[in-house]
């Protein structure tokens, strides 16, 4: 039996830019949130900066594979071509993300519209990797964003 621990990316020390890592980027928006910047100016930050969204770190098939499942379910015309611009619902999703403390998740409450964590039989919560900040961190990030 193979056993792995995963954990983050690699974290460099450049700014935010087209050379910063995913992991570069995802603590900037965490630190930003923390400091009260709302989703939409940290959004603009990172275009502003020409960060690569989400899809536009992908190599081209798994991108070409994620734009065709997207507008088969969009009403709308084609949004995510942009390879650098940032949303606020992008930047919302991640850091409501629970993967972000190391929890695992599961699927989408209708209720909430958020990940659930899944938890074992005593209810605690599962953490199969090495999160990008600690579960308290992450609770406290939460309460800042439930509070705007």
């Amino acid at each position: 039996m193979t056993i792995r621990m995963l954990s983050p990316g690699p974290m460099s020390d450049a700014e935010i830019g087209p050379d910063s890592t995913p992991a570069d980027n995802v603590m900037y928006m965490i630190e930003e949130a923390e400091n009260g910047a709302k989703e939409n100016a940290i959004a603009s930050a990172l275009t502003d900066a020409k960060v690569k969204t989400p899809l536009g770190s992908l190599d081209e098939d798994a991108a070409r594979a994620r734009r065709e499942a997207a507008l088969k379910r969009r009403k709308n015309g084609p949004s995510d071509e942009a390879d650098y611009e940032w949303s606020a619902t992008v930047v919302r999703r991640i850091l409501r993300d629970p993967r972000l403390a190391g929890f695992a998740i599961g699927p989408v409450n209708p209720k909430t519209k958020r990940r659930e964590i899944l938890r074992d039989e005593n209810g605690q919560p599962v953490r199969p990797h090495q999160g990008f900040i600690e579960p308290k961190r992450w609770y406290d990030l939460q309460a800042i964003l439930d509070g705007r």
